[in-house]
């Protein structure tokens, strides 16, 4: 591990880290690189990340592939996947969003409706191929 770490309580606090896995009831994370980051409550600054869970996770200048939790912040941030039942979102873009509730101006390439109607289009185009196609027997 090459990082300045602090533990105390159930608390973890990394800052320059480059780890595969990082967990704990209460993370902090800061100019980091770290595959998989898990707790209660993660809190992250300037870092790279593969994938967090956490019940509360706030993210703020941040690259993540995959957001869970209940509530998720992304502040200045990116993510791939922002999966939440709260999802609070400032100055960041997100892929893919799945959460019920959403605050603040997302830029979401997919949200759950526009993957509904893509998923809608692809089937009525694969059917249309399947319809318009020859069917395979000898003349």
């Amino acid at each position: 591990m090459s990082a300045d770490e602090v533990q105390s309580n159930g608390s973890r606090t990394l800052l320059r880290a480059q780890l595969d896995r990082a967990t704990g009831e209460s993370v902090e994370v800061s100019q980091s690189a770290i595959g998989s980051v898990s707790g209660a409550a993660v809190t992250v600054q300037q870092s790279g990340l593969r994938q967090v869970t956490a019940e509360e996770a706030i993210l703020t200048q941040t690259a993540a592939g995959i957001v869970r939790g209940e509530r998720v912040a992304l502040r200045e941030s990116a993510a791939v996947v922002a999966a939440g039942r709260e999802v609070s979102v400032e100055n960041s873009r997100v892929v893919f969003l799945l959460a019920p509730s959403v605050r603040g101006q997302v830029q979401a390439t997919f949200t759950l409706p526009a993957a509904f109607a893509l998923g809608l289009a692809a089937l009525l185009a694969v059917t249309g191929v399947m319809l318009a196609a020859p069917r395979g027997g000898r003349a």
